[in-house]
């Protein structure tokens, strides 16, 4: 028997009928790929006698103890066997369609991995529980809308995490992040971990039309102690450990503020004690809290400034808790691509310098997945030029020799490729370095993404996600939707990223008519920032670069190193004297040409060097000769024609 798709985690402590009519309503929804999973935490009460015979897609397990939320899911997680878990209240209620929606809002949104359900109120369910997790910088979380008309749902867009009385996590990110903090028991537990996703770069979407009818509080008591004193004292471990360094600054003074005020108040509402033991409590294991701290961030992909964004810092929203549900745009709304034929023909280009063990391995992988390729070599020598005979002799026709008897640099020998696969008739060119090997599927997924987007007409270049074997170069891509806007955005499996103000040239898939209409790549450059430029001109000629998470490519990024640095082992890249003399000349080029239209890709690139210059003078070897070649770059940039010719590219 197969695996179900879905694994709906119930954890129960003495929830008296409401479990019975929670089976009752999944026993009734329109998708059935799924399995329970039911995990009874100790119960009492001795409804779990009356509600049995549990259906046949019931797998029901006692815990033997009571332990909470957090440990009670993440027990019910190793006994799943689906690709996403749900989590689901014992009290809360689903509509028939609810699974149904959620599992097509995997479609429709490929790059979330975290989904949120519509929450009513089962007593008045023409009011809204819950619309979303929205979370404060001091410290606050709030499901959104709560106690409003039903109409006020917002319509499908990003949040901060999804109330976990019906959520749906992807299992791989579920797991990644360790699942729901144990030590948390309940409260919070959801909104921490949504959080630890955000630190992960993942997102969250929320379903309006996914829709539950939730009692809540129905075991522990909506403003008893107990919920009270779980509240305060793991929303103070949350802001310790998971808020980012560069964001602490700014958030440990307010918060720490609004710690003491509420303390104050405290015996004005009839919490004092309980606030002064949660505190303590919390106190008592910070230690233990702060050393899973530096854990979770030295994992972490997403920069302060991601988080920051994804918090809510509205006043008038937190006081009215209002939510805050952010819209989507561009392929966020996309449908998911469904691989329906190849579009047109597709010809590979790989240019090759003195290539090591691993071209053969590449250019078996490409060939894989291209119509034909075109080996260009920059004067390589004998025996190089008798390896790609070989490969000529086991592939016939479809490898194509380009051979000069000189280095004429990376720039030109991709445009004697494109020219001639342009000419050739092929409809797609595909860019690759001789060490890129690009995993099966990879320019399927990329063309299916192509064919399914709802701008194809202006995409001008699709990327892959690329990884090494080092892991130095990590899945990132900069995404800029104006002048003064630029981010760098962390993606994985099924994201489509758009918006991407430039791509590494290997693995960039073109196709032809954009090329003929933009040009080719700039001989002059020779070397370096080679792919920037073609993307900045891609952007001022109108077109977009999108992203795409399913296709992969295993590349390698300058000369990989290690070096011990105040005592801790710190692996990198480098680049040799002639190669920084190349990246700074062409560099400045760049700015000089671009740097009006997108002020922000300046100021990236200036923190860019200046990380650049520490790393060659606190790591790398060779460092006269290093800062020789860029102070030539640098002057040969300013002395130079700032030339914008590019390779014309006519119709054949």
């Amino acid at each position: 028997m197969s695996a179900p798709f879905v694994s709906i985690l119930i954890v129960t402590y003495n929830a008296g009928p409401h479990l019975g009519r929670c089976l009752e309503a999944l026993s009734q929804q329109t998708y059935t790929d799924f399995e329970v999973i039911i995990v009874d935490n100790g119960s009492t009460d001795g409804w779990i006698e009356a509600t049995k015979p549990f259906p046949p897609f019931v797998t029901f397990i006692e815990s033997g103890a009571n332990l909470g939320f957090a440990a009670g899911n993440n027990f019910a997680a190793k006994h799943a066997k689906g690709d996403w878990f749900a989590t689901l209240n014992a009290d809360a209620y689903p509509a028939p369609e609810w699974l149904d929606r959620l599992v097509e809002a995997t479609d429709r949104y490929p790059w979330a991995t975290v989904f949120g359900s519509t929450q009513l109120l089962e007593a008045r369910p023409e009011l809204l529980d819950g619309s979303g997790d929205s979370y404060h910088p001091l410290g606050l979380a709030w499901r959104g809308n709560r106690l409003r008309p039903v109409g006020t749902a917002p319509p499908d867009g990003e949040v901060f995490g999804p109330c976990a009385a019906a959520a749906l996590y992807r299992r791989d990110v579920f797991e990644e992040v360790g699942g729901f903090d144990e030590r948390f028991f309940c409260y919070y537990e959801d909104v921490d971990l949504a959080f630890r996703l955000r630190l992960m770069g993942r997102r969250s979407v929320q379903v309006r039309s996914a829709c539950v009818r939730h009692v809540g509080s129905a075991v522990t008591g909506e403003g008893s102690d107990f919920a009270r004193y779980h509240v305060a004292r793991n929303r103070f471990w949350m802001v310790l450990r998971d808020t980012p360094g560069g964001l602490m600054w700014v958030v440990l003074p307010s918060f720490l503020a609004f710690q003491f005020i509420r303390l104050l108040v405290a015996p004005l509402v009839g919490d004092g004690m309980i606030r002064v033991r949660a505190i303590r409590d919390a106190m008592i294991q910070l230690p233990a809290v702060l050393r899973q701290r530096n854990g979770l961030h030295s994992r972490r992909r997403a920069n302060a400034l991601n988080i920051a964004r994804a918090m809510t810092w509205s006043p008038y929203k937190l006081l009215t808790g209002t939510t805050d549900v952010r819209p989507l745009h561009g392929a966020d709304r996309s449908p998911v691509r469904v691989p329906d034929g190849r579009e047109g023909s597709v010809a590979g280009v790989i240019v090759s310098y003195q290539p090591d063990a691993i071209f053969e391995e590449a250019v078996s992988a490409v060939l894989d997945q291209v119509d034909r390729l075109y080996i260009v070599d920059n004067g390589s020598g004998a025996d190089i030029l008798s390896r790609i005979e070989g490969l000529k002799s086991e592939a016939g026709d479809r490898i194509i020799p380009i051979l000069n008897a000189d280095n004429v640099g990376l720039a030109t020998a991709q445009n004697q490729g494109i020219v001639r696969a342009v000419q050739d008739g092929n409809d797609w060119v595909l860019l690759l370095d001789h060490d890129s090997v690009p995993e099966p599927g990879m320019v399927d997924a990329m063309l299916d993404v192509h064919m399914t987007h709802p701008d194809r007409d202006r995409i001008g270049l699709v990327a892959p996600r690329l990884y090494d074997e080092n892991a130095t170069l990590r899945s990132a891509l900069y995404v800029s939707r104006g002048p003064f806007d630029l981010r760098r955005h962390w993606f994985g499996p099924g994201e489509v990223v758009d918006d991407v103000i430039f791509a590494i040239a290997s693995g960039s898939l073109i196709p032809a008519s954009v090329l003929r209409e933009v040009g080719a790549m700039r001989d002059e450059f020779f070397i370096d920032y080679i792919d920037i430029e073609f993307a900045l001109r891609l952007r001022r000629a109108g077109y977009k670069i999108v992203g795409v998470g399913d296709a992969l490519m295993r590349h390698q990024l300058g000369a990989f190193q290690r070096k011990q640095l105040l005592g801790r082992d710190v692996p990198f890249n480098s680049h040799s004297a002639s190669r920084r003399y190349f990246i700074y000349r062409n560099r400045i080029r760049v700015w000089w040409e671009y740097g009006v239209e997108i002020p922000a890709y300046i100021s990236f690139e200036l923190v860019a060097v200046l990380i650049d210059l520490g790393k060659l003078i606190f790591l790398e070897d060779d460092k006269t000769a290093k800062l020789k070649g860029i102070f030539r770059g640098i002057r040969d940039a300013i002395r130079g024609r700032r030339s914008t010719a590019s390779v014309p590219m006519s119709p054949p």
